[in-house]
């Protein structure tokens, strides 16, 4: 089972982040080799594996701080869960977002001195490239629409599993939030 984070403000304006295509940073530590980051190059809300016995709101929460170095845990009291099949969307609303795209920004921002390597240290796994803001109504213009990717990702996707790129479900989650709002 998959969990996912959207954080929100009041007016339901999204956090959502673009991963990375490649990196070499896994579990806070230098891999040796580098490795194609599972949606790459996509649109997506930040999210990962639920751990077993794991509730889904603090789940949520450690995945969004081991891809971003953001810290939410002042905020689950104002968390809310829909489950689907295959996923938890966990959203936590309203949030400081503004302040949260910068600090995401910085944290998965290459090290001026080491570009193969985040910014912060404490991004555990850096599968996120940038983050922005985007209208409630507009989530469906990014989630689950295929972006651009490099000729490198292409060629690196035949060797993979197939399910490691869909981002099907990122448009369901993306309606569900549109929803919500209405």
């Amino acid at each position: 089972m998959q969990v996912y984070l959207a954080v929100q403000d009041e007016e339901r304006n999204t956090v959502i982040v673009r991963k990375r295509e490649f990196n070499r940073w896994w579990r806070g530590q230098l891999a040796g080799e580098e490795r194609l980051v599972n949606h790459a190059g996509q649109w997506v809300l930040p999210g990962g594996g639920l751990a077993p016995d794991e509730p889904p709101v603090q789940a949520a929460i450690r995945r969004f701080g081991d891809e971003t170095a953001v810290d939410l845990s002042g905020l689950v009291d104002s968390a809310t869960i829909q489950e689907s099949l295959g996923y938890v969307l966990v959203t936590i609303r309203p949030a400081p977002v503004l302040k949260i795209v910068a600090a995401i920004n910085l944290h998965v921002s290459p090290n001026p001195a080491y570009p193969m390597v985040p910014s912060c240290m404490r991004v555990r796994d850096w599968e996120i490239q940038s983050a922005k803001l985007v209208e409630v109504c507009e989530l469906g213009e990014y989630l689950g629409v295929p972006q651009r990717v490099s000729e490198k990702v292409r060629q690196a996707n035949h060797g993979t599993k197939l399910y490691s790129q869909l981002i099907d479900w990122y448009a369901e989650m993306a309606r569900e939030l549109l929803q919500d709002a209405q």
